[in-house]
């Protein structure tokens, strides 16, 4: 995930689906748009519509939702939900500390599925002050799903470890 989805989490909206909503659903089931322009939602205006923000062409389920202030985009884009149902993020960078390895790969683990998994705006919504990771994990309740891509989330990595084995075994031979 790039930094500007981090940035675009911590000032997602404050209502609708978005208090309780981890890193991981913001991910996989939301999507910026364009603002419509002044002028543009001029052209529309009637006094029904009075008030609204008008959708986008590619979703008339979902009504956008604007970002908290602070947010560099808040004046020209706003978010969305999928209305197709969720997409699976694709998670880059370095590999997830396998927990069984060390204390200190468990604590690493346990920060980054809270990262993942809890919602936060701020450091301290997930892991209080003098509080270890592993503690601040026990803490938190998950879904069932979650729970369950929390137990698969090292597959990816141990297949490409596998690959890179199975590649050098034939260098090898």
């Amino acid at each position: 995930f790039a930094g500007n989805d981090v940035r675009d989490y911590a000032f997602r909206p404050s209502g609708g689906p978005f208090p309780d909503m981890c890193f991981y659903d913001f991910l996989s089931k939301t999507y910026k748009v364009a603002r419509p322009s002044r002028s543009a939602q001029k052209e529309n205006y009637t006094a029904e519509n009075e008030g609204q923000i008008l959708n986008d062409d590619r979703d008339n389920i979902s009504d956008p939702f604007a970002f908290l202030e602070g947010h560099p985009q808040r004046e020209t884009r706003l978010l969305k939900i999928r209305a197709t149902g969720q997409m699976i993020p694709v998670l880059l960078g370095s590999s997830f500390p396998n927990p069984e390895v060390s204390e200190q790969h468990r604590e690493d683990w346990c920060r980054a599925m809270l990262f993942l998994f809890a919602p936060w705006r701020n450091i301290v919504d997930i892991c209080h002050i003098g509080e270890s990771w592993s503690a601040a994990f026990a803490r938190h309740s998950f879904s069932d799903l979650h729970r369950y891509i929390m137990q698969n989330i090292h597959v990816e990595k141990e297949c490409k470890d596998a690959r890179d084995e199975n590649a050098q075994a034939w260098k090898m031979s």
